[in-house]
């Protein structure tokens, strides 16, 4: 039957987030996963650059001074994209780990299927997971049911890179991003229902 609302299409999803195809597969590993298009590591001032022929004085010419919420996308041959994220000079905190997980998923907003490295912290190992999910997951939400054509790239999957050395590192490390997924879901729906057209569409909530 179709709309009443000449711009609702009669599909209208009033949901999104959680439409089967939209609900983002995020895993904990402790290697990068095949499939994965980008990775990204997290970078401070004059720490040592990932392997891969990078040197400082070659990223500074670029303009990448690894301020914090600073991305530098590098090709790599035969290899996923590298999305260097600088986190500054100061001792990440949750928020501001969340802060970089976010200026990640935005730099790496062309790929589907995207890596990210877990950095050294001095809090616990399931909090960073789970700032990490909820940082990824919520950068990368757009709300497009009502547009007749949009060019983002929905985000698939996300691996979490769990690199620590304790035997319980990653199960600790999933606690927290199953947690992480829980609270970006809720606030994905939240931005969901905010967008929402008016009646009679958010009473079919009732």
């Amino acid at each position: 039957m179709p709309s009443p609302y000449k711009l609702i299409p009669s599909s209208f999803e009033f949901l999104p987030s959680r439409a089967g195809d939209a609900v983002v597969d995020v895993q904990v590993s402790a290697d990068v996963p095949a499939g994965a298009e980008a990775v990204g590591r997290f970078v401070a001032p004059d720490a040592a650059l990932p392997e891969g022929g990078l040197d400082w004085n070659a990223v500074a010419r670029v303009g990448f001074e690894a301020k914090p919420g600073q991305t530098l996308l590098v090709p790599q041959n035969g290899a996923p994209i590298l999305v260097l994220v600088g986190i500054g000079a100061e001792a990440l905190t949750p928020a501001t780990l969340r802060d970089a997980a976010a200026s990640f998923a935005r730099a790496a907003h062309s790929f589907a299927s995207v890596a990210l490295v877990l950095p050294e912290v001095a809090f616990s190992a399931a909090k960073a997971g789970q700032v990490v999910a909820e940082g990824v997951l919520l950068a990368r939400y757009r709300y497009t049911e009502l547009k007749p054509t949009s060019t983002h790239i929905d985000l698939k999957a996300v691996t979490i890179i769990a690199e620590g050395e304790a035997d319980d590192h990653v199960q600790q490390v999933s606690a927290g991003v199953r947690r992480g997924v829980t609270l970006a879901a809720a606030a994905a729906v939240a931005r969901d229902l905010a967008n929402t057209p008016q009646p009679p569409h958010r009473n079919r909530l009732r």
